[in-house]
């Protein structure tokens, strides 16, 4: 079987195991996010559970650290978050749980050391929170504009009272004023008569009369004076009626200025809620809009990968074929009668410094795969063999190199297709199998010059390069 899992083969390389520091969430406009962090990158892998919904990542090679074992929200999607560490040794893996309110949406992002779960927000959850606190600050505008509204009530009605009281008490004090003149007119009166009774008796009805006519006379002087002093005191009470009624509608103008200003207030507060709800509606909208032209994306992005996947398969799938049809036509030709040509050949003249040897072991054997994994700008390749083969290292060219084994096969046929290593960042540009009649050999093509290093063990030769 063919031996290209780069991902197995990044597997086995280091051997030190990463180690959580955090695990936070947060909650933004339209998504809940939840930040895992470690010392080194993360491997990983997500799965989607139901009953409760829940997100689940997986992170082998990982412990868990300084990290917190749960996190709770107290509101949006994410309801928890549950970490732990299953199984032991080389096998461990660190689960990370993350249980939602509902069904969401959700994206994994890898950011250096950090994994973000963003979760998002249905809409119809935004737009009924939104209509929720729209509702709440109507219903408290209503509320407070009614407690002003009976304030205003109970203060017309304390300032009624105390006017009424006032015209009250004013008109029980003229009424016991007036009553009081009365009195002394009485009075004075009944002393006159007295007087003029007295006179006339004393020196005559002539001077009775004439007495009785200047007392009339005095009398009708002091009337008149209290007639001018009553005028008088009406005037002023028209005046100070007047002004009272002027002091009235000046505080009912002023009281109608205070309404109008209140109401003026609360059309202005009106419309700021209104603007307010029509942009969060316009926001809504642009946040559902890049919510699903995101969504767009990742399907495209997902087409694409299948397409790729899809692509390469066929190549391999033609790559097989074509093997397929020239071993077909190797065993056609060995049935087909030869004739053999001896003659002699001169050694190829090569360079001591060309050639490096393994330790020389006489027996031949086979290949059993060809592997690569790119550790940064260092690439390794590994050939593993049925067992110590001798191998040689020739310069073909300054990117290309040979590494020879004489007298051994490759069997499979799937072992002897090329791999294109040239999109790692490593000097490695691609390795070529080759079987022929002096054996097999191992071609690595090179973007520029570098440096090869061997190690051999029983069953697997390692070539760094860099």
């Amino acid at each position: 079987m063919a031996f290209i899992v780069i991902a197995l083969l990044a597997a086995v390389t280091l051997g030190v195991r990463n180690e959580l520091v955090a695990v936070t969430a947060r909650s933004e406009a339209r998504v809940d996010v939840v930040r895992v962090m470690a010392k080194h990158p993360l491997d990983f892998t997500t799965l989607k559970l139901e009953g409760p919904p829940r997100i689940v990542l997986d992170l082998p090679e990982a412990e868990l650290g300084k990290a917190p074992a749960e996190v709770r929200m107290n509101d949006g999607l994410v309801r928890s978050i549950r970490a732990a560490v299953y199984g032991a040794g080389a096998t461990a893996i660190t689960r990370v749980v993350i249980e939602l309110s509902e069904e969401a949406q959700f994206d994994v992002v890898a950011l250096g050391v950090a994994i973000e779960v963003r979760v998002v927000r249905p809409p119809v959850v935004a737009k009924a929170k939104a209509a929720e606190e729209t509702h709440a600050l109507v219903e408290k505008k209503a509320a407070d504009e009614e407690a002003r509204r009976v304030l205003q009530v109970r203060a017309d009605e304390e300032a009624r009272v105390i006017a009424e009281k006032k015209v009250a008490d004013e008109a029980r004090i003229a009424l016991e004023k007036r009553a009081a003149e009365e009195e002394v007119r009485r009075a004075a009166q009944a002393k006159v008569a007295e007087e003029a009774r007295v006179i006339a008796e004393k020196t005559g009805a002539d001077e009775a009369r004439i007495a009785l006519e200047k007392r009339a006379a005095e009398e009708e002087v002091r009337r008149a004076a209290q007639a001018k002093v009553a005028e008088e005191a009406r005037v002023i009470a028209e005046k100070k009626g007047a002004d009272e009624a002027r002091i009235a509608l000046e505080k009912k103008a002023a009281e109608e200025e205070v309404r109008r200003a209140a109401q003026a207030k609360v059309a202005e507060e009106a419309r700021v809620i209104a603007e307010k709800k029509a942009a969060d509606e316009a926001r809504i909208a642009l946040e559902e809009k890049a919510v699903e032209e995101e969504a767009r994306r990742v399907l495209q992005v997902r087409a694409d990968e299948e397409a790729r996947v899809t692509a390469d398969q066929k190549a391999a799938d033609q790559a097989r074929a074509i093997e397929s049809a020239r071993l077909r036509e190797v065993a056609a030709r060995a049935t087909l009668p030869t004739v053999t040509l001896l003659a002699q050949v001169a050694p190829a003249e090569e360079s001591p410094a060309d050639i490096v040897s393994a330790p020389h072991v006489t027996s031949s054997g086979e290949i059993v795969g060809i592997g690569f994994r790119s550790s940064g700008a260092i690439a390794h390749i590994t050939i593993r063999t049925s067992g110590q083969l001798p191998f040689t290292i020739r310069d073909l060219s300054p990117t290309c190199v040979a590494i020879d084994f004489p007298g051994a096969r490759i069997p499979v046929a799937t072992n002897r297709l090329p791999l294109d290593t040239g999109y790692f960042a490593s000097k490695v540009k691609g390795v070529r199998p080759h079987v022929d009649g002096r054996g097999a050999s191992v071609e690595i093509d090179l973007k520029s010059p570098g440096r090869i290093s061997t190690a051999q063990d029983r069953r697997e030769l390692t070539l760094d390069v860099e």
